[in-house]
């Protein structure tokens, strides 16, 4: 799985594990996909708002198909669903 924050170079990520970015509070653009068949599969394109001293969580779940795009659920750390306005 590739993130991408605020069109920055990519970052790798393994499937299944928790990886943390350290970002700054404020809206941060971003973009997660996989690689498939040599091509860019599953994206899902967002923006997150960061509150300060704050930790919000970024899930992506694969698409059904690899012809559509994936989802992403964004909760704060304490579980709370956020919804996002950016």
């Amino acid at each position: 799985v590739n993130v991408s924050f605020d069109n920055q170079t990519p970052a790798p990520v393994s499937w299944g594990k928790a990886t943390f970015f350290d970002k700054s509070e404020g809206r941060h653009a971003y973009r997660i996909w996989y690689d498939y068949l040599g091509g860019s599969t599953g994206s899902v394109v967002g923006c997150v708002r960061v509150p300060k001293d704050g930790v919000v969580l970024l899930q992506y779940k694969t698409p059904y198909t690899t012809f559509q795009s994936g989802e992403v659920e964004i909760t704060a750390a304490d579980g709370r669903s956020l919804e996002v306005s950016c």
